[in-house]
């Protein structure tokens, strides 16, 4: 599985958020369509470390 890595700024550029979101989608396509494969380290990351980038990715966008 290709690691998963995340903008070390918590919040996103104005020009370009969805940039940001692409590992995201990634990990979403192995989520859905290779899930033997997941390795649930890097999902207990996400979990507990890059919410926030979500929540800011959410937040942009709705605007």
């Amino acid at each position: 599985m290709r690691p998963i890595s995340f903008p070390q700024s918590e919040h996103f550029s104005k020009k370009e958020p969805g940039l940001h979101m692409r590992n995201a989608v990634v990990f979403r396509n192995i989520a859905v369509h290779a899930y033997r494969r997941i390795d649930w380290q890097i999902v207990w990351k996400i979990i507990t470390e890059h919410l926030g980038d979500f929540r800011a990715f959410a937040e942009e966008i709705c605007r």
